[in-house]
């Protein structure tokens, strides 16, 4: 999974971290 924290920003995000509830939902492409 690949979010997106800011526009244009690809940052990978690691399976212990995913597994929170963030706050990029805007910013999630859904990829």
């Amino acid at each position: 999974m690949v979010r997106y924290t800011q526009p244009g920003i690809l940052l990978p995000v690691p399976e212990e971290v995913d597994d929170q509830d963030y706050e990029f939902e805007s910013y999630d492409l859904g990829s």
